[in-house]
């Protein structure tokens, strides 16, 4: 049984846990809120190291948190992470990452509905999501997607708005995402925004 059984919010100031590799929130039944300020979850300190630096193993989890409202993260936040983990959020209304958060992501994925042959409850209430400038900077791969369920659900009804910044998604231009030799490079990265009854590619 969970030690928080009554926790309804995380609220983490400036420059905290900047050596710690993994943030993980799992079954917190009554945690409504998770507010994280700026340099925080990145071992770097300055902003000549978080563009030298490349993607450590960090994983951000936030997961099987059925009253969760708002996930807002500050500036230069996760910096360095690999991964943005976010699975069984039903009542997520509003996800927010600020400038340069998550830089070094190489992936951004929202799906819900059937995955790997079982049901999940996804993001029914997800309203807003918004990434600040050079948010996912390096990210190859964002992904939005409605899944048919057991019921044929569409699964974001309610989402209304999609803030980026600038050079947020970005992409990787690395030699090894190259798709040809030449300019213009045909970069390997992608986006899609799949609904049921429409794609973005």
């Amino acid at each position: 049984s969970s030690l928080f059984l009554l926790l309804k919010e995380i609220i983490i100031g400036n420059s905290c846990f900047q050596y710690c590799i993994h943030f993980v929130v799992e079954g917190l039944n009554a945690l409504e809120r998770i507010q994280i300020g700026e340099w925080c979850f990145s071992y770097n300190s300055r902003w000549n190291e978080v563009r030298d630096s490349k993607s450590s193993q960090g994983v951000c989890r936030i997961r099987k948190c059925p009253k969760l409202k708002s996930i807002r993260s500050g500036d230069y936040s996760f910096s360095n992470y690999h991964s943005l983990e976010l699975e069984n959020l039903p009542s997520l209304e509003t996800l927010e990452f600020g400038e340069k958060c998550c830089y070094a992501s190489p992936e951004f994925i929202l799906q819900v509905g059937m995955m790997n042959g079982y049901e999940f409850a996804g993001f029914p209430k997800l309203q807003s999501l918004k990434l600040g400038s050079e948010a996912f900077c390096y990210c190859h791969l964002v992904e939005l997607k409605s899944v048919d369920g057991m019921a044929g659900d569409v699964d974001l009804p309610q989402l209304q708005s999609i803030c980026i910044d600038s050079t947020a998604f970005q992409g990787d231009w690395k030699m090894e995402r190259k798709g040809i030799p030449t300019t213009p490079y045909n970069y390997k990265n992608t986006l899609v925004m799949k609904g049921r009854y429409g794609t973005i590619d």
